[in-house]
């Protein structure tokens, strides 16, 4: 069987302390960045009466599950830096929008492992270098930052 699970979030862009129960000295704090809190279905009721002032003022309110499934450029599989490293015109399409110093070093140890030429192992260390600055002077060697 499985639990009814209800959701709340913070309505307002500056942080909010909740409380799970009236005389809850802990609770979560609800910020910009993590909005919502998620109350079990036999909890709600003590989670109402302890948050009475933020949900009648509208600062606290009832929520759909949000969407937990975030894509980002940055998460690079092997299986897809293999891949990428292949076609110079899908590595620069993804270098583009990879924001990471991690993944952009991903696809540089692939593309020597490879053994790629080197136009395309000097378009991801242009890109690296972009990222970080200066390029350390033995990028060759992945344990030296």
């Amino acid at each position: 069987m499985t639990e009814k699970i209800h959701f709340f979030k913070s309505n307002v862009k500056y942080p909010i302390a909740t409380r799970y129960y009236t005389g809850d000295v802990v609770g979560k704090a609800l910020t910009p960045n993590d909005p919502y809190v998620a109350i079990k279905d036999e909890d709600l009721r003590d989670f109402r009466r302890a948050n009475k002032i933020l949900l009648s003022q509208g600062i606290l309110v009832p929520s759909e599950e949000p969407d937990w499934n975030e894509e980002t450029p940055n998460a690079i599989t092997d299986e897809t830096a293999q891949e990428v490293v292949k076609n110079i015109f899908a590595l620069k399409k993804l270098l583009k929008e990879v924001t990471s110093e991690a993944a952009v070093r991903k696809l540089l140890e692939e593309a020597e492992i490879q053994g790629r030429p080197k136009a395309t192992i000097d378009t991801i260390k242009k890109r690296l270098r972009d990222l970080i600055g200066e390029l350390p002077e033995d990028i060759d060697n992945p344990f030296i930052v």
